[in-house]
């Protein structure tokens, strides 16, 4: 797939990228155990495999920052507060019918997905002007983005596979 296509936003397209590696073996349970465990942002660590398999080239310490930080607006102001109201309205809330509250979850999925979306048009404009280095580590790269959270030697091997599949 050509990353450089646009669409009607005038953004590169990473979005369909990202949901095929999603959506290979395995891949969304983990990335769903990252996010819930250690909070890692998982269209950051799609962007780290999309490098690998794409560019050749897994991002730096240094590229991860500074893609991190072109986001961190956008996903500090809408992903993170939607992502948060979700999860929360898990739980019963009094006076609120069960099917009322889930459909509401249902709705708040979708507008999540849609500011991820924008996230990954973010990530796509970032890499068009990536020269890439050619000196990242993909495990260390991972290592940074599970932060505290333990990160097994079997979640990095198969990341490396879905990325290089």
């Amino acid at each position: 797939m050509d990353d450089r296509k646009t669409k009607k936003t005038g953004r590169p397209d990473l979005w369909s990228s990202a949901l095929a590696f999603y959506a290979q073996p395995g891949i969304a349970p983990l990335c769903l155990r990252r996010q819930a465990e250690g909070g890692t942002d998982v269209m950051l660590l799609i962007a780290h495999c999309h490098a690998l398999a794409r560019q050749d080239a897994p991002l730096t310490a240094t590229e991860l920052d500074a893609l991190r930080d072109h986001m961190a607006e956008w996903r500090g102001r809408t992903v993170l507060p939607l992502r948060a109201l979700r999860v929360d309205l898990r739980e019963p809330v009094a006076h609120l019918p069960e099917a009322e509250r889930e459909a509401l979850r249902g709705r708040l999925k979708q507008v999540e997905l849609a500011a991820e979306k924008v996230q990954a048009g973010m990530i796509a404009e970032w890499f068009a002007a990536r020269i890439p280095a050619r000196n990242g580590d993909f495990a260390q790269g991972l290592r940074i983005l599970a932060g505290t959270a333990a990160l097994p030697d079997a979640d990095i091997a198969l990341l490396h596979r879905a990325a290089t599949a």
